[in-house]
């Protein structure tokens, strides 16, 4: 009786034992393994998709007598972009703006745009800044982008289409012949308003923040260099990366820069301004977010960026703060 006694002891000290041991497991060992999840911005080809592009800023300009101007703009571009190759890890689109809405209000002016609508426009002769939203306006553009989702060139599309940018470009070419100093300022314009980077400003939604395929866990971060447009200033910076959501049917990522530096141009064009403008200095910030679908396709893009930006017209120094928000959803998707 005694040898089962002792037996018996020993075994149900044993087992608690290892009943104290598998409670203290967490706090031991408190580190799961994540899940971990494939990301990438899929471009299938032969796929095209629209999508509706709301762009808003708003922008207080002071100068060295502290008086203020103040003025906001909501640009909408309706946009459908035709994946035609998707090799080598490269991106080629060719991307139109089929439609766009544009309105500048300051104090009680307002300019107002609608291409689908005559009624109630009202403009300025050769308006700067309405040009620089409307140039691409039903100008076929083709957008290639590299390995890292980033702009690689942006320019006329592939044979003869009827008004796309490359026959634009050839018009230029021959009214920049033998032309007054009036138009040629009108020409540079143009040429200003359908530069590559107004080509990826528009075309290019994903903006880089995924470079590639990955894989990745919850919450994980990642660093990639990208670049803005606020107010026709472009600017650089590296962008903090994480995936903040997942499930079966999709993921949002989320990115976000701290040191937006704009870039010192010469011939910077801006509201209100009857002459080019040179780039100082400046700094900003933003965030970025994308929603990508199960299969990696693109449904929303939301941005939102604040810069104070250093600049010289003429003699005069001025400075500008400036909040912009951008909003682009997928309105529709098919192949060709």
């Amino acid at each position: 009786m005694k040898t089962y006694f002792v037996i018996m002891f020993c075994f149900c000290g044993s087992i608690l034992a290892n009943a104290q041991e598998t409670g203290k497991m967490p706090a031991e060992n408190p580190k799961k393994d994540k899940k971990k999840y494939t990301v990438r911005v899929s471009y299938p080809q032969y796929l095209v998709t629209s999508y509706e592009y709301v762009e808003k800023t708003e922008t207080e300009r002071i100068f060295r007598d502290s008086t203020t101007k103040k003025f906001r703009r909501e640009v909408k571009w309706y946009v459908t972009e035709r994946i035609l190759d998707d090799s080598k890890g490269e991106v080629t689109m060719n991307v139109n703006i089929d439609s766009m809405v544009y309105d500048m209000y300051e104090g009680n002016i307002h300019y107002h745009y609608n291409s689908q609508s005559f009624n109630g426009n009202k403009l300025r002769n050769n308006d700067p800044d309405w040009t620089m939203a409307s140039a691409l306006l039903n100008r076929l553009y083709k957008l290639v982008l590299n390995t890292k989702g980033l702009i690689k060139s942006a320019g006329k599309v592939d044979g003869q289409n009827l008004g796309d940018i490359g026959q634009l470009e050839e018009f230029l070419d021959q009214q920049s012949v033998n032309m007054s100093e009036k138009d040629s300022a009108l020409i540079f314009l143009w040429r200003k308003a359908i530069r590559p980077d107004q080509c990826d400003h528009i075309g290019n939604l994903a903006r880089g923040i995924v470079p590639g395929r990955m894989t990745v866990e919850e919450d994980s971060v990642w660093k990639v260099g990208t670049t803005a447009r606020i107010n026709w200033v472009n600017f650089i910076d590296s962008m903090d990366v994480r995936l903040t959501k997942a499930s079966r049917t999709r993921m949002t990522i989320e990115g976000v820069t701290h040191s937006l530096t704009p870039i010192r141009e010469n011939d910077v064009i801006l509201y209100d301004v009857p002459g080019l403008c040179s780039i100082l200095g400046g700094k900003g910030n933003g965030k970025t977010t994308l929603t990508l679908n199960n299969k990696g396709l693109l449904n929303a893009m939301e941005s939102e960026k604040n810069a104070e930006i250093r600049i010289r017209y003429n003699i005069e120094e001025f400075t500008e703060k400036i909040k912009q928000t951008i909003s682009c959803n997928m309105t529709g998707r098919d192949k060709w």
